[in-house]
């Protein structure tokens, strides 16, 4: 027989985060531009991100040039 207070326990548990996740928001860093120049493009056609956003900068290079 489970006890009422566990089960109140786990309704409580299930309805909390209680790790305090924030999603991730993806921005891309073209070739060329700098971290604060992707974010403001980002921003442009988001909406503006909130200071304690979490942000994956996703950065794309020119591939290196292969000598003969």
């Amino acid at each position: 027989m489970v006890r009422k207070g566990l089960i109140q326990r786990v309704k409580a548990l299930e309805v909390a985060d209680p790790s305090g996740f924030k999603p991730y928001v993806q921005v891309i860093q073209e070739v060329g531009q700098t971290e604060e120049q992707a974010i403001a493009a980002y921003e442009a056609n988001h909406g503006p991100l909130k200071a304690d956003a979490n942000i994956l900068l996703v950065v794309i290079v020119e591939p290196k040039v292969a000598h003969a």
